[in-house]
């Protein structure tokens, strides 16, 4: 879960907003997103004291799961939703649903 104490952000949220407006600068290349996040966890794992390890590997791997469920949640399916509302379903399969009985 992302939501971490306020006052911890602002350490966090300045090198992030720089490398953002770096890549915003070099025309938001999807390959330099990759690479960004690449490199993050592969200094990640090269920072923790053991070093590579199965541990250090099923963390990212499971920090990745999370973020990728919680962008999903809170940024993809609002969205999705939103456009859903606008163009209408695909079909009868993702047409809005009236639960009541």
């Amino acid at each position: 879960m992302p939501y971490i104490k306020n006052e911890t952000r602002p350490t966090i949220d300045a090198p992030i907003f720089l490398l953002v407006n770096r890549l915003a600068a070099a025309g938001h290349i999807d390959g330099e997103l990759n690479y960004a996040i690449s490199k993050l966890l592969h200094e990640w794992v090269l920072s923790r004291p053991e070093g590579l390890r199965y541990e250090a590997v099923k963390e990212v791997e499971a920090a990745l799961g999370c973020v990728s469920e919680e962008f999903d949640r809170v940024v993809s399916g609002p969205y999705e939703d939103r456009k859903s509302q606008e163009n209408g379903p695909v079909s009868v399969l993702d047409a809005p649903v009236n639960l009541e009985v």
